[in-house]
């Protein structure tokens, strides 16, 4: 991404005359597999949020309006032959890798037991929904972003979450001027909607997501329309309104299986968290465990309800 990709999508902007900050920090140096050398960012003022604070509706605009520009590029460059899709053909969620699966296998069981032992009579439902999962959800979630040559499809950045994104800020106020992405590493083509959905599950508390959906999911069509425009790009495949929230609306079953999965790392506080080094060196190679106090904190409890609340209602559960 950084030695090909994003100088590529640098050229569209000056291309164009889009003399705007670019959405990631600029590579220094390369060396596959060995080291890559990055702007600073913090010295040009970007910092990641105070993850104990929620992420407001003026941060996520932002976040939004960023994935449909980069969105938008990646259109461009896949139709003059200069994104080589190959590369980006899997997210971590629909690889297949047997381990993964198994994880997936683990994390849920132990949700499930956490829900039975832990979270009362009126979740008493869950944990049988949760089992049944069991060895289904990459099938399922390789079903649900399945490439489809008539959808809108882009390059999404994969892992888009609150610290994997830095913000700038006008002196010091809670106000976003600019926006960064980094940690390219799962870059994934495919529908758009899988960007959206992820930044959603793993970023936003249930009242902005509740007050602002819509708003937000507008935010970044209008940005996508905006800057296929001006590179000169038909926009008649882009979504409307209701298809953007009729394709995220679909897409609840990754909010699902990130509940079990990734929101273990991103929400509770860190004496909650599962090591993340130690877990991600020893999935592959041995049967990964999982507590269930991670998932019965308050600040998982109050996402992970709202979330299977919100999948038993569109009926994924």
């Amino acid at each position: 991404m950084y030695h090909e990709v994003l100088p590529l999508m640098r050229d569209l902007m000056e291309e164009f005359g889009d003399d705007s900050e670019s959405l990631w920090a600029q590579c220094y140096d390369y060396e596959p597999y060995d080291r890559i050398v990055l702007e600073d960012l913090r010295g040009l003022g970007y910092k990641m949020l105070d993850r104990r604070k929620p992420v407001t509706r003026e941060h996520a605009s932002v976040v939004m309006k960023a994935l449909g520009k980069f969105h938008a590029m990646s259109v461009v460059l896949k139709e003059r032959d200069k994104l080589n899709t190959i590369d980006f053909k899997e997210s971590i969620h629909t690889s297949g890798i047997e381990h993964v699966q198994s994880y997936h296998n683990v994390a849920l069981i132990t949700m499930a037991e956490a829900i039975k032992d832990n979270w009362g009579d009126e979740w008493s439902s869950y944990p049988n929904v949760l089992r049944n999962l069991v060895d289904t959800t990459i099938p399922k979630l390789a079903e649900d972003f399945k490439l489809d040559p008539k959808g809108f499809n882009v390059l999404n950045h994969g892992d888009c979450w609150r610290n994997n994104i830095m913000f700038k800020h006008i002196n010091d106020e809670d106000v976003p001027t600019g926006v960064r992405f980094v940690d390219f590493q799962m870059c994934y083509y495919s529908t758009y909607i899988y960007d959206l959905q992820y930044f959603v599950t793993s970023s936003l508390t249930p009242q902005v997501r509740d007050d602002h959906l819509d708003t937000l999911l507008e935010d970044y069509r209008k940005s996508v329309v905006l800057w296929l425009t001006r590179m000169g790009r038909h926009t008649d495949d882009v979504p409307t309104p209701q298809k953007i929230r009729e394709d995220f609306d679909k897409s609840l079953h990754l909010a699902l299986i990130m509940a079990a999965t990734n929101l273990t790392f991103m929400i509770p506080p860190k004496e909650q968290r599962p090591n993340f080094v130690q877990f991600v060196r020893q999935m592959p190679r041995k049967a990964v465990k999982l507590s269930t106090k991670t998932y019965s904190g308050p600040l998982y409890r109050q996402r992970a309800e709202y979330i299977l609340k919100l999948c038993k209602d569109a009926g994924v559960i």
